[in-house]
């Protein structure tokens, strides 16, 4: 017995689309006349109307050519303008003139009728191939259910009116309980769900050979499907493609595809490497809940929607190299086991990071975020590479820890920077960054070595309540306003060539060296005080 074998009426996609195509049979039956007998208005209305015409300007010729046409009845005839034979004569000439229009009529109503009889025995047989289509198609052996797989996509070929019906049974074909990597699914099976997924493929992307009718403009629902080796190269996708829940198994392939209207892969599975480099989406794209097994690469994409990635896992590399996301990036909560490529990208909208598990190197060098950037609660394992990076929003770092080096050389903050509560454990190297806005770090910890050197902050700092235990590096930083140091903590004293504070406070590490000769306390901000001092 097959995997499909389940093909019953109960619960089998086939029996469903054998009766939904009944039903829409038996609405066609009762449609109002005019898709196979035609509506004759377009030409009887303008013809009654020149008939008309014709037989007023018969009638006006006629009293003329009598000699009185204004004149009341009875005529009077007493000199008429011409012979009346001849008049007579005119006006059987007019009376031809119309019979050749009635002909006419008649026989463009003929001509109608036939037109619409052929439609009619057209349909009648696009129906019969439909019927055959499907039941090869939904047989047990294999070679016939192949031959079904190729009988369906001539018919989509050949019955416009209907390809999307041809479609959506192929599509169901692929959703139906099937393992093309299980060893226990039958050979054939295997070639049928193959030839089908190849047909599709063979209609959405351009092809060197004969010319056939695209199947781009219609939708493709593939959810839950198994997919082997997908290769969707160069296709173009016009109406709605749906692989949420889809399996893809071996590697997949859509770069350069073009994904016109809505696509959707939430919880879709890649046990091998997905390529969607240079992929193009033009509307809302859903990667939520995705499982990228193998690397997954989106260098170069296009999303001009929305681009939900939230809660995806990535198993290994992810590249999203120079990729551009027009809309809201929606990366929260996802999860990036290998390094993170994101150097050179474009967020032109929000940028949504918050969460994030970065458990090897994430790059963000040179990336480009023009709206609103956050980061909040990340988590940064790995070395973190935000040099050269350019933020024109706010920028929220807050609670978000760095357990590698964090980089953030000549980086660019044309807003407000938050790093408020965030956790250094590594080098945390800011030299030559540019702080436009507000930059705080307040209850900041910097377990490694800080580097301020070179910075320029032209807004408010405030260091209030963070901790620094080891060297702090601030020569050669220019600060616009006097940065707010309150509670800071020192465990070495800073460098601090060519800069100025009104006040900084003493190291740490010689407040509790002294402490127990001078019974040093501490203030309520956390500086040292000798004992009976007024606490600040």
């Amino acid at each position: 017995m097959r995997a499909t074998g389940v093909r019953h009426m109960a619960g089998n996609p086939y029996g469903r689309l054998r009766g939904k195509w009944r039903a829409v049979l038996e609405r066609r039956r009762h449609r109002r006349s005019g898709e196979y007998t035609p509506r004759l208005w377009p030409i009887a209305v303008p013809a009654v109307f020149w008939l008309t015409v014709a037989c007023v300007l018969g009638v006006w010729s006629y009293r003329y050519m009598l000699g009185r046409p204004f004149h009341v009845l009875p005529w009077p005839v007493a000199s008429p303008r011409v012979n009346p034979d001849r008049a007579l004569k005119n006006t059987a000439g007019v009376a031809g003139l119309v019979g050749v229009v009635l002909t006419g009529v008649y026989a463009y109503r003929k001509q109608k009728l036939a037109e619409g009889e052929s439609r009619r025995a057209d349909a009648q047989e696009f129906s019969r191939r439909y019927g055959e289509a499907l039941t090869q198609l939904g047989d047990e052996q294999p070679a016939v259910s192949l031959g079904g797989a190729y009988a369906m996509a001539r018919l989509a070929d050949d019955w416009e009116d209907q390809r999307q019906t041809c479609i959506d049974v192929l599509c169901a074909y692929l959703r139906m309980a099937c393992d093309p990597d299980d060893e226990t699914t039958p050979h054939g099976e295997k070639e049928v769900r193959i030839t089908v997924q190849r047909l599709i493929q063979a209609h959405v992307t351009p092809h060197p050979g004969p010319r056939r009718p695209s199947w781009s403009p219609h939708d493709f629902d593939l959810t839950e499907a198994h997919l082997h080796n997908a290769d969707f190269t160069d296709a173009t996708f016009t109406g709605n493609a749906e692989f949420g829940g889809a399996r893809f198994s071996g590697e997949a392939r859509f770069c350069g595809a073009t994904f016109s209207n809505l696509a959707g892969f939430g919880g879709a599975l890649f046990s091998e490497p997905a390529d969607f480099g240079r992929t193009k989406f033009s509307e809302p794209t859903d990667f939520s809940g995705v499982r990228f097994s193998g690397p997954a690469r989106f260098g170069g994409a296009r999303f001009s929607g929305d681009a939900g990635f939230g809660g995806t896992n990535f198993s290994e590399a992810a590249g999203f190299g120079d990729a551009v996301f027009s809309g809201t990036a929606g990366f929260g909560d996802a999860t990036f086991s290998g390094t993170a490529g994101f150097g050179g990208a474009t967020f032109s909208g929000p940028a949504e990071f918050g969460r994030v598990v970065f458990s090897g190197p994430a790059e963000f060098g040179r990336a480009t975020f023009s709206g609103p950037a956050g980061f909040g609660r990340t988590t940064f394992s790995g070395p973190a590479e935000f040099g050269r990076t350019m933020f024109s929003g706010p920028a929220e770092f807050g609670r978000a820890t760095f357990s590698g080096f964090a980089g953030f050389g000549r980086t660019t903050f044309s807003d407000s920077a938050g790093f408020v509560g965030t956790t250094f454990s590594g080098l945390a190297g800011f030299d030559g960054g540019r702080f436009s806005g507000d930059a705080g770090f307040g209850e900041a910890r910097f377990s490694g070595d800080a580097g301020f050197g070179g910075a320029t902050f032209s807004g408010l700092v405030w260091f209030v309540g963070a901790s620094f235990s080891r060297a702090a590096r601030f020569d050669g930083a220019i600060f616009r306003n006097d940065p707010v140091v309150k509670g800071m903590t020192l465990e070495k004293a800073p460098e601090l060539d060519g800069v100025s504070f009104l006040e900084w406070p003493e190291p740490n590490r010689a407040c509790k060296e002294d402490s127990p000769q001078k019974n040093r306390g501490q203030d309520k901000t956390g500086n040292a005080v000798e004992e009976g001092d007024e606490p600040g």
